[in-house]
């Protein structure tokens, strides 16, 4: 009842401060003018991701048991934040990111206590432990969790529900396992995510996005996301084996990982943008933004359930293992030759909804 509570709060808040950051947003130019590679109508506040994270702060500030647990996640949150802001307003370098998001990761992990020390019996010969390599191994992968969100963040809703699905996931694993305090922070970090997605995603009564989360909200779920995925599953109170929350946050990972090893194939940066992403396919194909939202969100949520489920049943983390590297080379062929994958999803939406 009380996570519920947290929930619609947290929820209604972040509609409210959506509401209250409009004006000052285009006032002070926090705002997404439409150009060549982004074609949304009109001028966009990019105040989501603080919208969220005023919700976030002021509902877990109510909760004091969970703020006394977890009072480290701020710190870490409030450089991202930050750093998003000045991204969408000065446009950083790229190195100024990496540095913030560095820097933030690295606090989870001597502020936090929060690591990756053991990554489970991938291969069917024993657990693997990092022992010194754990620190740059955690610095690597949330990094690497908090861009592919950022690049996720493409089309009106997607980011947001793809997140919104993987933190009720892990509050509900939580939850299950009998971890009270990370399931309460992650349920209010829902709520705000379902206030955002209100009037972001689209819908019967929004055609259109009113506000993006911007890189604040991107950077900012980015790490709360794999802070969660790395907390809950480590060995001292497990709700998910470590191979469980590589499927929860299966999507992001292929997409982000595949995208940039076509990128480096072809001679490119891996972190230039453009439109060769998941969902840009199905777009070409035919679908519709919502359309092609709920279907990259359905398969996200998915994957996550396969993922639990296999935990639950018991399925060797090297099964899991061994069948997410043939899910991953059978993206990365199908995303090299996109244009065939195009053609059967566009038979397939004429046949559907022509």
């Amino acid at each position: 009842m009380n996570n519920l509570f947290f929930y619609a709060l947290s929820c209604a808040m972040t509609i409210v401060c959506i509401q209250l950051l409009d004006k000052p947003a285009r006032r002070f130019g926090l705002v997404d003018i439409p150009n060549g590679r982004k074609n949304h109508r009109g001028i966009m506040p990019l105040t989501g991701g603080l919208a969220m994270f005023f919700a976030l702060v002021a509902t877990v500030f109510l909760q004091g048991a969970v703020l006394s647990v977890y009072w480290t996640i701020l710190p870490a949150l409030v450089i991202l934040v930050a750093t998003g802001i000045g991204d969408d307003l000065f446009d950083l370098s790229a190195l100024s990111r990496f540095v913030a998001q560095t820097a933030a990761a690295v606090l989870m992990v001597y502020a936090g206590k929060v690591s990756i020390t053991d990554l489970g019996d991938l291969f069917g010969s024993g657990a693997i432990r990092l022992g010194a390599g754990s620190l740059p191994f955690t610095v690597f992968c949330v990094v690497g969790v908090i861009n592919a969100v950022n690049m996720l963040d493409g089309i009106d809703g997607l980011a947001g529900g793809v997140v919104f699905c993987v933190l009720l996931l892990f509050g509900g694993s939580a939850w299950l396992g009998g971890h009270a305090y990370p399931a309460t922070l992650l349920f209010v970090l829902a709520g705000a995510v379902a206030g955002f997605l209100t009037l972001n995603m689209r819908s019967p009564w929004l055609d259109r996005a009113a506000v993006f989360m911007g890189d604040s909200g991107s950077m900012m779920l980015g790490l709360a996301v794999a802070w969660f995925a790395i907390d809950l599953s480590r060995p001292a109170a497990q709700a998910f084996a470590p191979i469980s929350a590589v499927w929860i946050l299966a999507l992001p990972i292929l997409d982000t990982v595949s995208l940039m090893l076509r990128r480096i194939l072809k001679g490119r940066s891996p972190f230039a943008p453009d439109h060769d992403h998941l969902h840009h396919v199905f777009l070409r194909a035919g679908f519709s933004v919502q359309q092609t939202v709920a279907l990259i969100v359905l398969a996200s949520l998915s994957l996550g359930l396969v993922g639990l489920a296999a935990w639950r049943y018991g399925v060797p983390d090297y099964v899991m293992c061994y069948a997410f590297l043939g899910l991953f080379v059978a993206y990365f062929f199908g995303m090299l030759h996109a244009w065939k994958v195009m053609r059967i999803l566009r038979g397939i939406h004429d046949f559907k909804f022509g």
